[in-house]
């Protein structure tokens, strides 16, 4: 049997590790809350309620944007590692959360929440603007679940509105938002890009970003976009 030395330097590190998580969740939504309910804003953009801290919802928020907050220095490979973590989260989230996905309740909440840190983040410019972009991925993929299948068939139903949110700009970006809040802060930003940015996706087979008018649809799948023959003809080498 280990020595009562060694049992309690055991409870020493666990108590730690505890502290050290708890920490951490607090580190998390104390980020995310800056970009729901920043100071001096006044306007909630659907966001009723700021659910406490050891709600489910809160638990669940936290999760999703616990990359971002371990990555406090902005640099490039930061940004390219967050959104392929914060997604897998979000799958992980399925099975390790599932009640916030089945109850409708618990799924608006959480909705109504990333609706305000995505308004706010557009509105305010408090962070990076894939933020944004990922604040509109996780909402398309909530209320594309009606409660039914595994999470393959959410991102197959969620993917037309993600494609264009992730390759449309700002101006869809901004659209998006705008479509889905109950408040009017976006209504004048929604006018000016409209004015001032034309409606853009990204070709499949090059990764460019291209006119929406000048790409290609593909006529099986009506989702991967082309800008021409020959990048359509790439695409399909590479699968």
């Amino acid at each position: 049997m280990p020595s009562s030395r060694k049992r309690n330097k055991g409870k020493e590190r666990k108590a730690k590790a505890l502290i050290a998580k708890e920490e951490k969740e607090a580190d998390v939504r104390r980020k995310w809350l800056s970009w729901a309910s920043p100071k001096d804003v006044a306007c909630c953009h659907s966001m009723k309620t700021i659910p406490a801290q050891d709600h489910i919802v809160s638990k669940f928020i936290s999760k999703l944007w616990e990359p971002w907050s371990e990555g406090e220095r902005r640099t490039n490979s930061t940004i390219e590692r967050f959104t392929p973590a914060t997604l897998a989260n979000l799958e992980k989230s399925f099975s390790n959360m599932p009640m916030v996905w089945q109850d409708e309740d618990l799924r608006q909440t959480a909705i109504n929440v990333l609706l305000s840190i995505g308004v706010n983040i557009l509105l305010y410019r408090l962070d990076h603007p894939i933020l944004v972009e990922m604040a509109a991925t996780q909402i398309a993929l909530l209320q594309n679940y009606d409660g039914k299948g595994d999470y393959k068939s959410v991102m197959f139903a969620a993917a037309q509105v993600i494609r264009d949110v992730s390759g449309g700009g700002e101006r869809h970006t901004i659209r998006f938002f705008a479509k889905r809040i109950t408040c009017s802060c976006l209504k004048a930003l929604n006018s000016q890009v409209k004015k001032e940015q034309p409606k853009t996706g990204i070709c499949d087979g090059c990764l460019r970003v291209a006119k929406r008018e000048t790409l290609m649809v593909c006529s099986r799948c009506e989702l991967v976009q082309f800008c021409s023959k020959v990048s359509k003809l790439y695409s399909a080498l590479m699968i």
